[in-house]
């Protein structure tokens, strides 16, 4: 193990990519970007059950201790230098879980969620519809979840 220091963004993907697992033994990480960026190039992870990690698959490995992460390594390497697919199988389904991690996929449906619009046509019929009303106690008008407030109830 070697550390490298500070890298650029074309070198860190070079890196990435030219590895054959990621190793990220994390005790505290939001939406992990070292994760995200291992996936995009292709490279399967090793890291902790975080609940902010992304689920466990054939990409995305959890180990609960040194040894269980240990033992997935050793897994990646016997796969890796077998010449059957599991290998290569788990580096494609990394590719598919960026693509779907990606700001081309993650920001409609944030824009959608954070305002009320512009959700695709097969999301917008599925959409709650807002309420309006007013407040039993008081008779003041109830603004509803598009902003707008209706006296008329």
């Amino acid at each position: 193990i070697e550390g490298l220091g500070f890298l650029s963004e074309d070198n860190l993907a070079d890196l990435y990519s030219r590895a054959h697992v990621v190793l990220h033994p994390a005790r505290v990480d939001t939406d992990s970007m070292v994760i995200n960026e291992a996936i995009a190039s292709g490279t399967p992870v090793v890291t902790s059950p975080l609940i902010s990690h992304v689920q466990e698959n054939d990409a995305i490995l959890h180990g609960k201790t040194p040894h269980e992460m240990a033992m997935w390594i050793e897994q990646l390497v016997r796969e890796h230098d077998t010449e059957g697919t599991e290998y290569q199988d788990r580096c494609s389904i990394a590719r598919e879980l960026a693509t779907e991690r990606s700001i081309e996929a993650v920001y409609p449906q944030l824009k959608a969620l954070l305002t009320d619009s512009d959700l695709p046509p097969e999301q917008e019929q599925s959409k709650p519809k807002p309420t309006q009303s007013k407040s039993l106690e008081s008779g003041l008008p109830v603004v509803g979840k598009t902003g707008e407030i209706n006296e008329d109830d």
